[in-house]
């Protein structure tokens, strides 16, 4: 990877992308960002649960993969990383990691 992509990863916001102009399988992503959100506090099990499976099932399906999952990797690699390091301390993160 260039020093460029990785900064650029790094660096990438989910306010900076056109989440409703990306299309996935069943339409266009636009709750992607409600969906990190929520798998990002990890505060309710369920809601965690459900929102990594409209993930799962909007980026790839087939063995098809769609405009948003890129993206989608670059904040779910974020979140899966939180959720390691915070495992010990929170049984639903410890449930994703």
């Amino acid at each position: 990877m260039t020093e460029k992509n990785r900064t650029y990863i790094m660096n990438l916001q989910v306010s900076d992308v056109p989440w409703h102009r990306l299309t996935t399988t069943y339409g266009r992503a636009t709750d992607f960002p409600n969906y990190f959100e929520v798998l990002e506090q990890m505060s309710d099990q369920k809601a965690a649960k459900k929102s990594l499976h409209e993930l799962t099932m909007n980026m790839e399906h087939q063995s098809t993969l769609w405009h948003a999952t890129p993206f989608s990797m670059v904040f779910l690699s974020r979140i899966l990383d939180k959720a390691i390091s915070e495992s010990e301390q929170n049984p639903i993160a410890e449930a994703y990691s």
